[in-house]
């Protein structure tokens, strides 16, 4: 159950004994209303509990009393009325206690007027008109009704309906939950004693993921007032004894073994003992964070399957994931969730959830004032609460660890929101770090991203969280793609197209070299050639190299322009909020819906409230398609590189015999051959050495930069195997050059043995130097394949 009232001035953690003496309480004054003749007091009810206490239940008290008062008609009475008995209820007036009274007195048939309200407390007038501007129908706040009452207790022994109770697993103010045998079909299974109201079994009903319990069916017991829900046993226990289990384990010491030992202790107390498995034998000995990881893994996609059919969770703790023997977690407790296919619910009703795991908007909601309607609530809330799950699985507390609360509802609600809007402090980032580097580098910035207060900014599905989380668990793939870039990582992102011509430089010491041979070679030899050299040369310089850079340029900014937006604002996002990456072509379509509710004329204005928009982020498929395209251009680059050196290479192997024989009578056939072969050799050595530069450069710190794991699809790999095979066609080609330039030489009887030297012991050196290159493409290009999705379910 939720545990929604918590200790005032304690910390959440305090929470659930707090709902467990709020309902005692109200329970015994529920009954002394039923059972005596005249209307009980409210103050004795309050005198036996700790002064922080006093305020907060004092004000369920009074809802409960003004609901019997007022529909018995036995001496009705206004708030006023109690402040001499309860003097803590005027210090301020609870505005939901008003907003109770108002539809109290409507329900009983009382003509009563908002105006009424705003004469009698006009401090409380704005924030009243506010909260009664919601419409007609009523919304209680009341935490606990006097229709209500807590389901009987069954003992081991006892028979309900079909079934045989055998142990209780769990209680809370409203519901039970007993390991039991259905006696018709001899099973073991969970079954959920409460009142017959809310409609979780039927959301349940629509879920059918491994990693969500299963519901088999209900009963209705109308005589006795209870449904009994049963469903999938998961005998291992909760998430919220393995977090116990994690307290008191030394950091250095938590493994997959501290969690499987929690679960057979839970096992122990059940009577029940575990097998061995392929699974548990995983986990044994699994670094801590990576078990955590695993099992963030396959929360996220019960998640996105829940929200896939319309379902939010909105309840999202540690004690709501049962576990099976073998560790599996299984998301359970729906019992407040909302399903926009169940007839008859809307998002408020049965509305609350666990303070301690809320979004900040979740608790905008809860807010009997705020303008937050919980309908915008959508499903990257409930990754919110997952992600604090996981930073306490993973470290032990939660973010927020020193949260308390206030005296007043209201005041608490707005201070929790406020501070976990302020994101997570520096010290508990910092242990959470320490925690995540002893096994899965990049859980940390997962978890930071999860809690963003803008919901923009957070993970936009469970399947993106759950790709995200599936990197985690793969290192190499989680240093390409998600580590902070080292310095010449940044400077490559930073001045792309600088990075990218630097790769072109074997190529002009290519150029250096075939000038040293030629000159030697061939011009020396003539006389009258130097001068006409030199012009030639200069005048094919001055064209082939800012053509050659010029073309290089364009075909790397038509990849790399991508690079500014999606390059996060900062490259140190340690301890911080990891900005959403947009693409500059993406199509962002905002829609701002100004609602304003049918007012009474006598109900005031209210303070202007900031619209809060309705804010639909289109990702259309252009979006998706433009950086596949940017992927796949960026994987061409090394071969376009050499595309474009060997064809400016062969041009001036044309270009230097006719302008050399035009100008130098001397100048014969054989030594335009010989211009012509020595610039083409020189040619494919100068483009198939930045190949290999340029796809280095593009798989370690373009393509990484362009990737968003949620928009990777089996169209990204054929690029990658592509980029593949074509180096080891760039590796023989490297290895055939030094042959085949040595070849060449001895066949047009070269007197240039330093050349030949050169040649030889540049190519060896070459060789090595590309066959280390070739290693590091595969590996890069089998790393980046891993990111490919194995599962062909579409992201929602």
């Amino acid at each position: 159950m939720t545990d929604l009232m918590p200790v005032a001035g304690l910390s959440l953690d305090r929470s659930q004994q707090t709902w467990d003496e709020l309902s005692r309480v109200l329970e015994e004054f529920i009954l002394a209303w039923d059972t005596n003749g005249s209307p009980p007091e409210v103050a004795p009810f309050l005198n036996l509990l700790l002064p922080e206490l006093r305020r907060m239940i004092a004000i369920e008290l009074v809802k409960v009393d003004l609901e019997y008062r007022w529909s018995r008609q036995q001496q009705p009475r206004l708030v006023e009325d109690y402040f001499a008995e309860v003097p803590e209820l005027s210090q301020p007036v609870p505005v939901d206690l008003l907003y109770e009274e108002f539809h109290i007195r409507q329900q009983a048939g009382d003509p009563v007027r908002p105006a009424e309200y705003f004469r009698r407390f006009p401090g409380e007038a704005a924030a009243l008109a506010n909260l009664l501007g919601v419409g007609e129908a009523m919304i209680s706040t009341a935490m606990f009704g006097a229709a209500q009452r807590r389901v009987p207790e069954l003992e081991p022994g006892e028979r309900i309906d079909d079934f045989d109770i055998l142990l209780r697993l769990g209680q809370g103010a409203f519901a039970s939950v007993y390991l039991a045998r259905q006696c018709s079909l001899q099973r073991l299974v969970a079954l959920k004693v409460s009142a017959d109201k809310g409609t979780e079994s039927q959301t349940l009903a629509q879920l059918d993921h491994e990693n969500i319990v299963r519901v088999f069916d209900q009963r209705v017991l109308p005589d006795r007032g209870l449904r009994l829900m049963y469903m999938q046993y998961a005998p291992g226990g909760t998430l919220q004894q393995i977090v116990v289990a994690v307290r008191e384990t030394p950091i250095a010491q938590r493994t997959g073994t501290t969690m499987l030992a929690a679960i057979d202790r839970v096992l122990d107390q059940r009577g029940e003992s575990s097998s061995e498995s392929s699974l548990r034998v995983m986990l044994t000995d699994m670094p801590w964070p990576r078990v955590v990881c695993w099992i963030g893994v396959r929360l996220a996609r019960a998640l996105d399957s829940a929200h896939g059919r319309g379902v939010l969770h909105r309840d999202l703790k540690p004690a709501n994931v049962l576990l099976t023997a073998e560790g599996v977690p299984k998301l359970a407790d729906f019992n407040i969730s909302f399903s926009s296919k169940v007839e008859g619910t809307t998002p408020a009703a049965y509305f609350g959830g666990s303070l301690a795991y809320m979004s900040p908007e979740q608790l905008d909601a809860s807010h009997p004032t705020h303008p937050r309607d919980p309908a915008t609530l959508d499903g990257r809330s409930d990754l919110y609460s997952l992600g604090v799950v996981l930073w306490e699985l993973c470290e032990g507390f939660r973010p927020f660890s020193d949260e308390v609360v206030s005296l007043d509802w209201s005041r608490t609600l707005e201070e929790l929101a406020s501070r976990r809007r302020m994101g997570p402090g520096g010290e508990a980032v910092r242990r959470l770090t320490e925690a995540v580097q002893l096994g899965c580098s990049g859980l940390d910035e997962v978890l930071l991203r999860c809690l963003a207060s803008d919901p923009d900014e957070r993970f936009q599905s469970g399947w993106e969280l759950e790709r995200h989380l599936e990197i985690c668990l793969a290192p190499e793939t989680q240093r390409l793609l998600a580590a902070p870039p080292g310095r010449w990582l940044r400077f490559a992102r930073q001045w792309p197209v600088v990075a990218g011509v630097l790769t072109a430089l074997p190529s002009v010491l290519a150029s250096v070299f075939n000038y040293v041979y030629n000159k030697r070679e061939v011009i020396d030899r003539l006389g009258n050639a130097r001068d006409h050299f030199m012009r030639v040369q200069t005048t094919i310089n001055l064209l082939a190299f800012p053509i050659g850079i010029g073309l290089i340029c364009w075909s790397i900014y038509r990849v790399t322009k991508h690079l500014q937006a999606t390059r996060p604002a900062t490259d140190d996002v340690r301890g911080k909020i990891l900005a959403r990456q947009i693409s500059e072509r993406a199509i962002v379509t905002i829609l701002e819906t100004d609602v304003r509710p049918i007012r009474n004329p006598e109900v005031p204005a209210p303070s202007p409230v900031t619209p809060t928009p309705t804010i639909l982020r289109i990702r259309t498929r252009a979006w998706d398609d433009d950086l596949l395209a940017a992927r796949r251009s960026c994987l061409n680059l090394g071969s376009v590189l050499s595309t474009i050196i060997l064809a400016l290479w062969l041009l001036a192997g044309l270009a230097y015999p006719i302008a050399l024989a035009s100008g130098v009578s001397e100048f014969g056939m054989q030594h335009q051959v010989h211009f012509f072969v020595s610039l083409t050799l020189c040619g494919l050595i100068g483009a198939t050495y930045p190949f290999f530069l340029m796809t280095l450069l593009s798989l370690r710190a373009f393509y990484p930069a362009l990737v968003r794991l949620e928009t990777m699809t089996e169209a990204d790999r054929a690029p990658l195997q592509r980029v593949s095979r074509q180096s080891w066609f760039f590796l023989l080609l490297a290895a055939s050059l030094p042959l085949l330039s040595i070849g060449v030489l001895v066949l047009i009887e070269s007197r240039a043995k330093y050349a030949l030297m050169a040649v030889t012991g540049a190519g060896l050196v070459g060789f090595g130097l590309v066959f280390l290159a070739v290693q590091h493409i595969q590996r890069l290009a089998e790393t980046l394949q891993s990111a490919i999705p194995k599962s062909s379910r579409k992201r929602r």
